[in-house]
């Protein structure tokens, strides 16, 4: 599948995209310092009176704004703890109705969604019927219960899952294979494609392709300028995320033993706040899954904040990632050819700056709302489904076996 067709838009009114965009620099020069040793004009040792008058004004000005900043404050804080947005009844919902049966939080007693859909974690949900029940397969779930859940006759049963599916549950042993109608996970062929990111693709302009334009014509000059500088600027050469050592993650722990041996690496347990990781020009990334759609969830945190992702496993991207985005560790023949090449590009910047050309040809969104791609999808005529098409879909789609695929360049 070509990069500028990852996946369509999902309802631009209904995700928030987070533009890559940078706001122009804004550069101020300190104005009317006094000379060194100088202590400033002389004042009188008497104020006079218009001055103080002009002064207590000022004082009573800000302190006006104080106040009304902090009552302003207030009736937020009181309006926005009886929203739904804060799970207490505000009269009766009106939506469709979708339940998450084994969130990782608690929603309260409901939650209206931008898109005009209702989410509840409640499953004794009085306001209405349920119209659909996600059943996170990240997290272990069962279907007691649910033959007491209030629900449309044609309610979508959603098989959701953003992780590797290697690492889930076999539905079929634990849940049968008639349960589910509906799937929502990172798969391409899934009914509803469940991503924390999607890219999307300018309009081919009439006699010229995407890959036509260059980085500086279609991005402005200052923004093209700001985005050398910040590049320019970094000096922190590799990290990585802290995961994990198991017999899972194995192979990539020892590849990246074996790489410590040639470049200086460092670690982080998050990436915002006081560990600026965009100040880093590469990030190490583990994924033993390889299986097939998936993208790490680290690899757009690194293209989000001006980062080379490195692929350390994992499966293949070239379908699912513009080109030139990223690196791969299964492009060298060692641990030690890696780190070299990193080092080069390091010393080369027209070089490190070819790995941030696709933002003149894509951006990135955060989907902020992943609920209202199926809230859409329950707008929409439902049709029966066989009882073995979920059978088929689970079966269809393999995971790679785990090797020590790693193994062999150390």
């Amino acid at each position: 599948m070509p990069a500028d067709k990852i996946i369509s838009n999902p309802l631009e009114s209904e995700n928030q995209p987070q533009s890559l965009k940078v706001p122009a620099m804004q550069l101020t020069a300190s104005s009317n310092k006094n000379p060194k040793g100088s202590d400033g004009p002389s004042r009188s040792a008497t104020m006079p009176r218009n001055e103080r008058l002009t002064k207590i004004n000022l004082y009573l000005n800000i302190l006006k704004s104080v106040v009304c900043l902090s009552v302003v404050l207030l009736l937020m804080y009181c309006v926005g703890n009886d929203s739904p947005r804060m799970g207490k009844k505000v009269g009766r919902p009106v939506g469709r109705a979708i339940l998450l049966w084994n969130p990782e939080l608690e929603l309260g007693t409901w939650n209206y969604l931008p898109c005009g859909c209702v989410l509840t974690t409640n499953r004794d949900y009085e306001a209405g019927t349920i119209d659909a029940i996600v059943f996170n397969a990240d997290r272990p779930f069962t279907f007691e219960g649910l033959d007491r859940i209030k629900h449309t006759p044609n309610f979508l049963a959603v098989f959701a899952a953003k992780n590797p599916l290697n690492l889930a549950h076999n539905p079929l042993l634990e849940h049968g294979e008639s349960v589910f109608n509906l799937t929502m996970t990172y798969r391409l062929d899934s009914d509803v494609v469940w991503w924390d990111y999607y890219l999307t693709a300018p309009e081919k302009q009439p006699g010229s392709t995407v890959l036509e334009i260059s980085f500086r014509k279609q991005r402005s000059e200052l923004e093209a300028t700001y985005l050398h500088l910040k590049l320019r600027s970094k000096s922190p050469l590799v990290f990585y995320m802290m995961y994990e050592v198991n017999d899972y993650t194995l192979p990539e722990s020892l590849y990246l033993q074996e790489l410590r041996k040639h470049i200086e690496l460092d670690a982080f347990m998050e990436c915002h706040g006081a560990q600026d990781c965009g100040i880093y020009k590469f990030m190490l990334i583990f994924d033993p899954s390889a299986c097939p759609d998936y993208v790490h969830p680290q690899l757009y945190m690194a293209l989000s904040h001006f980062v080379v992702p490195v692929m350390i496993g994992g499966g293949n991207l070239s379908s699912l990632l513009p080109a030139g985005s990223y690196i791969s560790s299964a492009d060298f023949s060692s641990p030690k050819k890696l780190a070299a090449y990193l080092e080069q590009l390091s010393n080369e910047p027209q070089q490190y700056e070819q790995f941030f050309k696709w933002h003149a040809n894509y951006w990135l969104h955060k989907n902020r709302q992943p609920y209202c791609a199926l809230c859409h999808r329950l707008r929409q005529p439902r049709q029966p489904r066989q009882p073995k098409e979920f059978l088929n879909w689970w079966t269809g789609y393999q995971c790679p076996n785990r090797t020590d695929s790693l193994g062999r360049f150390l």
